[in-house]
């Protein structure tokens, strides 16, 4: 009975370590195709990020105010494909062979990471695209551009009691002013 124990309890070490052990191993095993994800998803949140810049100018030019977590979106897009870039270029320059497993594994890990990242943001990306990336701004407020000097007339006067009871009908549903002659 003791025996059958001690077998369980092994076999359980050993099922644990080879899981620790298994993602490890991925990372060497899956270098390539790590490399290869991250650079897929760079080149998706790059024409993303070309996207979401047409959206932003667009609503420039036609004078809306862009929200701010479009604009921050964009500055962490521009930030990670600049990194992603340079981790890239890195990689293709640095000398492998089969002895720099070490950096091999750190540079697979690091491109899985990115690669996650990556569609994180890209997902975000259509959900701001979604709900839209910009928004009208409020009318400025309407006034006099000057009170100062301003003289009553008793001409205006009495057109200007006319509007205002117009105003207070609620039967009313259009008020038009003409003007006349200026003298």
């Amino acid at each position: 009975m003791a025996e059958i124990s001690a077998e369980s309890v092994v076999e359980k070490v050993v099922e644990r370590l080879f899981t620790l052990n298994e993602r490890h191993v991925g990372y060497l095993w899956n270098y390539r195709s790590n490399i290869s994800d991250v650079t897929q998803q760079m080149e998706k949140l790059r024409d993303g990020r070309v996207r979401m810049q047409q959206s932003v100018d667009e609503a420039n030019r036609q004078g809306d105010e862009v929200f701010p977590d479009v604009e921050k979106w964009l500055s962490r897009a521009k930030e990670m494909i600049k990194e992603t870039d340079k981790f890239i270029a890195d990689e293709r320059e640095a000398n492998r062979g089969c002895f720099h497993l070490k950096l091999l594994y750190q540079q697979s890990k690091k491109a899985e990471k990115q690669a996650g990242d990556i569609v994180t943001e890209i997902q975000e990306a259509d959900n701001l695209i979604k709900k839209g990336v910009s928004h009208c701004p409020p009318p400025h407020g309407i006034g006099f551009s000057s009170i100062r000097g301003y003289k009553v007339l008793k001409s205006r006067e009495k057109t200007f009691n006319q509007i205002m009871e117009a105003l207070r009908d609620d039967g009313i549903r259009m008020i038009g002013v003409m003007g006349g002659k200026t003298i």
